[in-house]
């Protein structure tokens, strides 16, 4: 698995990295210290010990971190990511799943206090959520406390709040110490890689004074305070619904305007009427013929107000049309059900006609996003059977004369951004613009 280097606040994070338990005790620890640094080839190495009581009795546990000689070259002494994990909690068996700003996965699982070989790694989503739930059912480990920021990779489980900056912050200059990998010697004679082992293993015990002091002077780890896991799926509808409020259906929306166009002037004092645009406030410009001037152009109360331009006259109509139904969210349809009944009909208006344009569907961007949950709270994940919205986008376009036809093959889950009636060149013409909302 490949190392990750992360900088936080100047320092360098070392995140998977290869953990090695060491068995041998005393003269017989460094052997075989040494024998895994030539196995992983490791350019740098690090030594972490603790003690805990097991049975009454007190028992040392040795655990070596290596850094691959082929992975990243890191500058100084970088800091290991799951020593700073398993330092930063009270826990001795927790599981983190932190997600970082490309999109992978840092997992990292503590037992009895160390990093645990092969549970420190970075990974995509889908192979650190395979992982975690690999480390949550092995034996003894139903009860591991859980940290980070991907809860989604856990259903029905809650994560606690952990970040690498308050950890760090909140170690001192021995702490930070304990936690520095050391670069080690090339591997072509065996003296000088002993002696940078041997000097790793006597750093290791010294900084253990000096991380004890610290963390017997910090007192008690504080715990970071449980998430609460909101339902998702009650924020979802509502936010589905508020905004679905605001999706005019585009048959009923170009039925509306089709009739007030029919309802302008066609000449007011020798005015032409040129095109009405509705994109949604409704613009009707007017082209002067011969002898017509601005005081003859008298429209009645057909316009709200009109203003006299360069090119003619742009006269606004009142306010929008009349309320018309709105999307219902539960009759929207799966994209590739669209495909095969929707839009095959309106293949068949390019037969007659009508150009249809229609723009990829937009996968990248659901139309429904939910609000930042409240502090000290996350979502679950929301239920298999809830299907993201996506919207498409199309254009549908040919002789006013075909337009209540098309209107008729506009489906209700579609709404309208753009309406347009172009009269001039003896050939009126219209051109609908909108946005399907699909499934997928």
């Amino acid at each position: 698995m490949a190392t990750h280097l992360l900088i936080i606040d100047r320092t360098a994070l070392l995140l998977g990295l290869e953990w090695r338990g060491i068995v041998g005790r005393g003269r017989a620890e460094l052997p075989e210290a040494r024998r895994y640094a030539r196995e992983l080839a490791a350019s740098h190495a690090l030594r972490l010990q603790t003690r805990h009581e097991l049975d009454g009795d007190e028992k040392l546990d040795l655990t070596w971190g290596y850094l691959p000689a082929e992975s990243v070259r890191p500058r100084g002494k970088p800091l290991a990511g799951a020593a700073l994990f398993s330092a930063s909690i009270s826990q001795r068996l927790a599981l983190l799943l932190w997600r970082l700003e490309d999109g992978q996965v840092w997992l990292a699982g503590i037992v009895d206090g160390h990093p645990s070989p092969t549970f420190d790694a970075v990974l995509d989503a889908e192979s650190a959520q395979r992982l975690a739930s690999q480390f949550i059912s092995m034996p003894g480990h139903h009860d591991c406390a859980l940290y980070g920021n991907a809860p989604d990779l856990l259903p029905g489980n809650i994560l606690q709040a952990w970040s690498a900056g308050e950890a760090l912050e909140g170690m001192g200059k021995a702490g930070r110490q304990a936690l520095q990998l050391q670069a080690l010697s090339p591997l072509r004679r065996h003296g000088p890689w002993l002696g940078a082992l041997a000097a790793i293993a006597l750093l290791g015990m010294g900084v253990k004074l000096g991380w004890q002091h610290w963390q017997a002077q910090r007192g008690p780890v504080p715990t970071q305070p449980a998430l609460t896991l909101i339902d998702p799926l009650p924020v979802y509808q509502r936010t589905l619904a508020a905004t679905a409020a605001g999706w005019r259906q585009a048959p009923a929306e170009a039925s509306a305007l089709l009739a007030r166009v029919r309802q302008l002037p066609l000449d007011v004092g020798g005015w032409q009427l040129q095109e009405v645009q509705c994109q949604p406030t409704c613009v009707a410009r007017y082209h002067s013929e011969p002898m017509a001037t601005y005081a003859t152009f008298k429209p009645g109360q057909a316009f709200a107000s009109f203003e006299f331009t360069e090119s003619g006259i742009a006269a606004t109509l009142d306010s929008h049309v009349n309320a018309t139904p709105t999307i219902v969210p539960e009759k929207i349809p799966m994209h590739h059900d669209w495909q095969i009944n929707g839009q095959s009909r309106w293949q068949t208006l390019s037969y007659i006609g009508v150009m249809v344009g229609m723009q990829p569907l937009q996968t990248n961007s659901p139309v429904i996003a939910l609000p930042p949950p409240p502090k000290n709270a996350q979502y679950g994940p929301l239920p298999a059977s809830v299907s993201p919205i996506y919207r498409r986008a199309w254009q549908l376009s040919g002789p006013l004369a075909l337009l209540s036809g098309v209107i008729q093959r506009l489906p209700e889950h579609a709404v309208l951004t753009q309406f347009t009636a172009s009269f001039s060149g003896g050939n009126p013409a219209f051109t609908l613009k909108g946005e399907l909302y699909v499934r997928n």
